[in-house]
């Protein structure tokens, strides 16, 4: 596998050099030089136009530097490890492994067809030299994590166990069984059954089925042939036909720990109670127990386990121990001109990992590597963008980048960290970034979405057509100003054990549906009776907007953003009416009309042209320009990518 070495020399050279300021855009705009021919070097060629390295390394480390320097660190902490004691892959180590995983991807999934795998890698915008470029990167620190783990390794007592059971049944005990089966059936009463009702079904099946499974454990110690009375009523259609007999040794993977401790405790020839694994009852009769001593295996079970190497959990360890109190600091470097002339070309130090320096060059190489092909369409995408605003005259100004990131951040805050800037530092912190490299991405980011907002907004365009529609959606068809109260019952998310299955999970969300709506009746009843609608609304409600208003909505209520059965019910409300309960998606709602007015087209014709033409475009249908672009433009990656 080359090393990172091998394409350093030209990003040394061209990362020394000054840095472009961060906002500088992708398309330079005066006095543009003839388009070249693509050169050693290049990565991409975007719609004829080469990207050199250096450029695409530089958009690479602006948008990723912060949230994949401490991957990176890592990495080079286990190569530093590494060749600190001494140790190095075997010649072709990393080829191998990963053509022995691209052999069984395309054995399993593809049923030998190496073309269906490439074709897979197409589809996935990538080639087989990024592939394998990527995953080079991926799996050689792995491999030598894994060396590193077999200098010291001391087989874990666990896996010794392990692996005595497994070829030696539990406890070292492998049992003959045959077993006859009693499956459990639970018959709902109905399609949405209640909790109660499906307790019921559920107890009751269980009930029926423990009781035939006795009645036929009874017949076996009254003397009944085990072989003929499984032929007859055993539900498992593997060992039926068998008269019971389980194929081979019996193996505990798969069955429920109740059931193969309880074999322990019946002895050879006897029948056991009912014991209750893989969806009924088994009746059970040892045939044969072989007992195995771990004792007189170990040392062979031990060998064994060397040979075949460190487990992922022992690599696990080897690399947690080693980037165990690992410190990452991006020096201003990293983005920033070093001190020095640029004809130097000295390396330019980027990064401290725990305290020693890291040039930036390395940083851009893995980058590249890692991640350059799979965000070559993202580079292509930022660049259209600009080319397009530079050729149409489209300019974000700084006060606007700044209102807009500053935008992000807060609901980002809000959203994710209930409001507290520092849990939202704190979790940066966590993930090895800092603000100031998050800012830096998110304003390339930025700039990039308001380039393509004012582009969108300039090809807008406004017609009576149009005007109807809106009016519609933000009047109804009757054209009412409509202003309303609220009170939102939100519906609590249930709550959720580590070995809750899908079907609970399924009733619990049915149930807590079930709560929020009795509760919102409950609500509604209280109001029909007379309790007043803003005192209730403060005390129950749990829309925050509205509560301490009394649930009263700010302005008109709007059709257009709520769910349509929603706007159509509390539109068909007169005045003093309250809405039965409504779901939002975010909760069961009632709403109470205080007034409503008829709103003449022509006298809101104007305001609707406004707010159509300044609506905010949902990041949705930004991505959806980008792509438009892309899609009328050509791309193509080239060898140097990979090199």
């Amino acid at each position: 596998m080359a090393s990172f070495a091998l394409h350093a020399a030209f990003l040394i050279a061209a990362l020394a050099t000054p840095l472009p300021a961060q906002d500088s855009p992708l398309v330079r705009q005066q006095n543009p030089a003839p388009v070249r021919p693509p050169s050693e070097g290049d990565v991409l060629v975007v719609d004829g136009v080469p990207i050199s390295g250096d450029e695409y390394a530089r958009w690479m480390l602006d948008l990723f530097g912060s949230r994949m320097s401490k991957r990176f660190a890592e990495q080079w902490l286990v190569r530093q490890t590494a060749a600190a004691r001494g140790v190095e892959l075997p010649p072709n180590a990393v080829d191998e492994r990963m053509d022995a995983e691209i052999a069984e991807r395309i054995r399993g999934a593809f049923l030998g067809k190496r073309e269906g795998w490439l074709a897979e890698l197409e589809r996935l915008e990538s080639s087989e030299g990024g592939y394998r470029r990527r995953r080079g990167v991926e799996l050689e620190p792995d491999l030598i994590a894994t060396e590193l783990c077999k200098l010291d390794r001391v087989v874990p007592e666990e896996l010794i166990v392990r692996d005595w059971e497994h070829f030696y049944g539990p406890d070292g005990r492998e049992y003959t069984l045959s077993g006859i089966k009693i499956a459990v059936e639970v018959v709902m009463p109905r399609d949405k059954p209640s909790r109660e009702e499906y307790e019921q079904a559920r107890t009751r099946a269980f009930a029926e089925q423990l009781a035939r499974a006795t009645a036929v454990r009874e017949r076996l110690l009254d003397g009944a042939d085990f072989a003929q009375l499984a032929r007859e009523v055993s539900d498992d259609a593997l060992t039926r036909e068998q008269g019971g007999r389980f194929s081979g040794q019996f193996r505990p993977p798969g069955w429920h720990e109740l059931f193969v401790k309880t074999l322990a405790t019946v002895p050879v020839g006897e029948i056991s109670q009912p014991i209750y694994a893989k969806g009924g009852y088994w009746i059970v009769k040892i045939e044969n127990v072989v007992v195995t001593p771990l004792e007189s295996v170990r040392e062979s079970l031990r060998q064994r386990l060397i040979e075949l190497g460190p487990e992922s959990f022992e690599v696990a360890a080897t690399w947690s121990a080693i980037v165990k109190d690992m410190k990452v600091e991006i020096l201003p470097a990293m983005y920033e001109s070093p001190s020095s002339s640029p004809e130097d070309h000295k390396p330019v130090i980027g990064m401290l990992i725990n305290g020693q320096p890291v040039e930036r060059a390395q940083f851009a190489l893995w980058l590249l590597h890692s991640r350059g092909e799979h965000y070559a369409r993202d580079f292509a995408e930022h660049y259209l963008v600009e080319r397009e605003a530079a050729s149409r005259g489209v300019q974000v100004s700084e006060a606007e980048l700044d209102a807009r990131l500053a935008e992000h951040q807060q609901w980002l805050i809000e959203r994710g960290y209930k409001g507290s800037r520092e849990a939202w530092k704190q979790q940066l912190e966590v993930q090895g970034r800092d603000e100031a490299g998050w800012v830096r991405e998110w304003r390339r980011r930025k700039r990039i979405d308001l380039l393509a907002e004012k582009l969108m907004l300039s090809e807008r365009r406004v017609d009576d057509e149009a005007l109807r529609e809106h009016f519609e959606r933000a009047y109804g068809e009757r054209g009412q100003w409509v202003e309303t109260r609220l009170l939102l019952v939100a519906v609590e998310p249930p709550h959720l054990g580590e070995k809750t299955t899908r079907e609970e999970l399924e009733q619990r969300l049915v149930e807590a549906r079930d709560a929020a709506l009795a509760k919102t009746r409950g609500l509604r009843q209280r109001l029909l009776d007379g309790e007043d609608f803003a005192t209730l609304a403060r005390a129950e409600s749990s829309d925050e907007a509205s509560k301490l208003q009394g649930g009263r909505m700010a302005g008109r209520f709007r059709p257009d953003q709520w769910p349509e059965d929603v706007a159509k019910a509390v539109l068909a409300l007169e005045p003093g009416q309250i809405s039965e309960p409504l779901d939002t998606g975010r909760g069961l709602a009632l709403f109470e009309v205080l007034s409503v007015r008829a709103v003449e087209f022509e006298s809101v014709k104007d305001e609707l042209r406004n707010e159509i033409l300044n609506e905010r475009i949902p990041q949705g249908d930004l991505a959806g320009y980008r792509n438009v672009l892309f899609k009328r433009a050509q791309m193509q990656v080239r060898p140097d990518m990979y090199k």
